[in-house]
């Protein structure tokens, strides 16, 4: 089981944001951010609703489980948001690609996206 401040540490690299970044996102100072992430201080309720929505993770999940269930919490979050979206073409071709890797559907959904754009 991960403690608060690691799970939102994996969360945000996870995501690929800086601390600044996510500070920003979440209209906090960085330098509050960066306490919630050394364990120096924890984040208010709203702030922690506000991270959970951001990452489409639950409080009770962020709180009591272990990296691997994090990080499946977050994919799947984030690929439900893909399909909700996407319009039925987009999401027929993502049912399609379930098994892929989180890279591999990055990959999926921007030559996805660039083909939309195009038309």
């Amino acid at each position: 089981m991960m403690n608060l401040n690691e799970a939102l540490r994996m969360l945000r690299h996870r995501a690929g944001l800086t601390q600044k970044q996510l500070a920003d996102m979440l209209e906090l100072d960085r330098s509050s951010y960066t306490y919630y992430e050394t364990g120096k201080s924890t984040p208010t309720v709203p702030a922690f609703k506000r991270i959970s929505d951001l990452y489409g993770v639950s409080m009770d999940t962020m709180m009591g489980e272990s990296q691997e269930s994090l990080v499946r919490a977050m994919d799947a979050s984030h690929r439900m948001k893909v399909l909700e979206e996407g319009g039925p073409r987009v999401r027929r071709i993502l049912l399609q690609a379930h098994g892929l890797e989180r890279e591999e559907m990055r990959e999926l959904v921007c030559a996805v996206r660039n083909l939309w754009e195009s038309r």
